[in-house]
């Protein structure tokens, strides 16, 4: 994401904005403390991805104060002063998650749950989501246990190891982080591949694709930080934004189709090799690389 940032800073930018990056440690207060420093250089606009939805509101409550604009993307803040380019539908997006799952498993069993880091916006609008339709869609699924792999592949790994450990009979992963976590897993201890849901990575098709595991992909287009500047540059040149934005609608899946089965909110399909994901390059590649108006390719995502 912020490899993509800076390329549409250096192509398309370059010469008519002064672009600083600053990268705040993983806490809330950290990255409050580094606001309030942003805020005394007083720059035309900040873009940021905020590490917690309400914590940070009365600090860019302070900026829009000021006259700062503030632009959020990805994990957003909630503040009505302040613009947000959400990643997609959280809420669509975790009803299908769940509906999925529902589908590949009979609606029958036990789901591990993810809840990506606690407290985080994305985290808590997923389990939200998830719980709800189980309770209203799908009684026979249910959530025996939940954990956090902070969207980075060596935390889930640890996560499921542990829980896979102690529930080798689950139905189901209803995951944030990789796919390719629980396939270490269940692989190290002798267990089939259960269906999993995960972030977009390279590492997880690559991993779900090899096993042929039933994997449902959320979408997490890395070039959001790039829309979210040129979102922001409209703003400043007296362009009209909505306070809100998606960036995405449309998620992908390998394994069963049950697309003529249920009834999805946003779009689902089929990921391909050499188009979705790429065996060749690094896993640590986000998927979707691009859209077709930002001319990422997978090479600009992963170096700069």
């Amino acid at each position: 994401m912020v490899n993509d940032l800076k390329y549409r800073v250096a192509s398309t930018y370059a010469g008519q904005i002064d672009f600083n990056y600053v990268q705040s440690a993983f806490d809330v207060t950290a990255q409050i403390s580094d606001l309030q420093r942003i805020i005394l250089s007083k720059p035309d606009a900040i873009v940021m991805e905020a590490r917690s939805a309400t914590a940070l509101n009365p600090t860019l409550e302070q900026a829009c104060k000021q006259g700062i604009l503030v632009y959020t993307f990805d994990q957003t803040a909630t503040d009505p002063c302040v613009y947000q380019l959400v990643l997609s539908n959280w809420a669509d997006q975790s009803y299908d998650m769940a509906a999925w799952m529902c589908a590949v498993t009979g609606g029958h069993g036990t789901i591990l749950q993810d809840n990506g880091a606690s407290g985080s916006p994305l985290g808590d609008a997923f389990v939200k989501g998830e719980d709800d339709y189980f309770k209203n869609s799908c009684p026979g699924l249910s959530v025996v246990a939940q954990y956090s792999s902070v969207a980075a592949e060596g935390p889930g790994t640890e996560a499921l190891s542990n829980l896979l450990s102690q529930y080798p009979t689950v139905s189901g992963i209803l995951g944030i982080g990789y796919c390719s976590s629980g396939i270490t897993v269940m692989k190290k201890l002798g267990l089939k591949y259960i269906p999993q849901a995960c972030f977009l990575t390279n590492a997880s098709a690559i991993a779900c694709e090899q096993v042929s595991a039933a994997c449902f992909y959320w979408s997490s287009p890395a070039w959001i930080g790039a829309a979210a500047l040129d979102n922001t540059i409209k703003i400043l040149n007296g362009g009209t934004m909505a306070k809100v934005l998606y960036a995405s609608d449309t998620n992908y899946f390998s394994g069963p189709d049950v697309r003529s089965t249920v009834t999805f909110k946003q779009g689902l399909l089929p990921v391909k090799s050499g188009q979705d994901f790429f065996p060749n390059l690094s896993p640590d590649l986000c998927l979707p690389v691009t859209a077709d108006d930002y001319g990422i390719t997978p090479q600009i995502a992963l170096g700069g």
